[in-house]
């Protein structure tokens, strides 16, 4: 299993720096599994080495800074203010060679990215790249360990009342409070540091959190961007209120929530939800008709209830509760198609009476939307109709109008699964 290992050596210096810069100098290096993200090459001396000298106190207290986010913020697809300064070492650089190091949660496991860079204001070179799933928790011990070496580092050195070792000693006091820790977490899927909140602004965070049931609340929060949280508590109270009527074959979606547990061993979250797709289809041999006939399991018409919009990274609200049903905005017939069959995913993976479907890059948001796609639009049934190493628009809209899914479902399977290359 790879894991994150972040060595240092330290190094004594004196100079002009602050005390906590010469304090804590060091040969830095991070590794991930078997690759080394500090390689970097000297461009003056034509050199590689697998660590850097630099100061190990402002990347420590970056970590600390970002402590909540970094380790509970999840990725929305459209985009949020301020997302990468929380999450790339390189924000901590202060000056100095910091490799692009990107660390970004996905339910129980960490995606992890890291990137070349050439400085300009020096001669070297991060050569190292690549990406990696961690699990959460271990990159979580490591980061505290580094921390912990700096904090000790600094109490040798005589240096006691620093930012990071306060900031430090405040999180790890909130750590031993349950409470606390809730509220932390939750300011934190919305993006937003807990330690730098003013009194109003939490009392309106737990307020909200209150009106939701518990097994939405994280869901929303993060699919929230702060300001339209009031809005989204708002329409998902809404949408609970509503009394979806059954529909649907309940026998047949039973018999395969029983047989089916989210088949498939792989970490990689787009892989779960494909091979659940390609079981599913095993189950119910009718549906490898395309367009696939997902009235089968969920009824004729589909069981959708259109809602007022909603903030830009929610989709639908379930309901799976006997027979499965939604609560969306989305009004194109392709667009319900695809909530229902994420909405599917959901009634075979979960034992909650509701979800929420959103654009966070979550594992289980992974996993339905990939379970979507190839249930709609399976990558065999593509590959069989793909004639060439470059698919146009045209033919994207056509297999689109085929599989009766947009052309952006199209696009993705073609380029999740590499059957070619697309020109638009």
């Amino acid at each position: 299993m790879s894991e994150l290992r972040i060595e240092s050596d330290w190094v004594d210096m004196s100079g002009d720096q602050s005390p906590e810069l010469d304090a804590t100098f060091a040969n830095l290096s991070i590794r991930i599994g078997d690759e080394i993200v500090t390689t970097v090459h000297n461009r003056k001396s034509r050199t590689t080495q697998e660590a850097v000298l630099v100061p190990l106190y402002p990347l420590a207290e970056w970590i600390a800074s970002n402590w909540w986010t970094l380790n509970e913020e999840t990725e929305i697809l459209d985009g949020r203010p301020g997302f990468s300064e929380r999450h790339s070492l390189f924000c901590a650089r202060n000056g100095f060679c910091i490799p692009d190091l990107r660390m970004i949660r996905e339910g129980e496991s960490v995606r992890v990215e890291w990137s070349r860079y050439r400085f300009v204001h020096a001669p070297m070179d991060f050569i190292s790249e690549g990406s990696a799933r961690l699990p959460a928790d271990l990159v979580r011990d490591e980061l505290i360990d580094f921390i912990d070496k700096v904090t000790a580092r600094l109490e040798s050195a005589g240096i006691h009342d620093s930012s990071l070792q306060q900031e430090w000693e405040a999180i790890q006091a909130v750590e031993n409070d349950p409470d606390e820790t809730s509220f932390c977490k939750a300011a934190a899927w919305l993006g937003m540091d807990p330690f730098d909140l003013p009194d109003e602004g939490a009392a309106r965070i737990i307020a909200l959190a209150h009106k939701l049931p518990a097994h939405l609340r994280e869901d929303a929060f993060r699919a929230a961007r702060g300001d339209d949280l009031p809005d989204l508590v708002n329409w998902i109270e809404v949408g609970l209120s509503g009394q979806p009527h059954g529909s649907g074959n309940g026998k047949a979606q039973e018999r395969i929530r029983r047989d089916l547990r989210r088949a498939g061993t792989t970490a990689q979250p787009w892989k779960i939800g494909y091979d659940a797709a390609r079981h599913l289809r095993g189950l119910v041999a009718d549906l490898n008709r395309i367009p696939t006939p997902l009235e089968l399991l969920v009824g004729d018409p589909l069981p959708v209830s259109i809602s007022p919009p909603a903030p830009p990274a929610v989709d639908a609200l379930t309901f799976l509760n006997g027979s499965l049903y939604c609560y969306t905005a989305k009004r194109r017939p392709d667009s319900q198609r695809f909530i229902v069959a994420r909405a599917l995913f959901d009634f075979l993976a979960l034992q909650e009476h509701h979800s929420l479907l959103s654009r966070v890059v979550t594992t289980r948001q992974s996993e339905g939307r990939a379970f979507a796609a190839e249930l709609l639009a399976p990558a065999d049934y593509l590959k069989e109709r793909i004639t060439s190493d470059i698919v146009t628009s045209d033919e994207l809209s056509d297999l689109a109008e085929a599989c009766k899914v947009s052309a952006q479902v199209i696009e993705h399977q073609i380029r999740n699964h590499k059957l070619a290359a697309i020109t638009i």
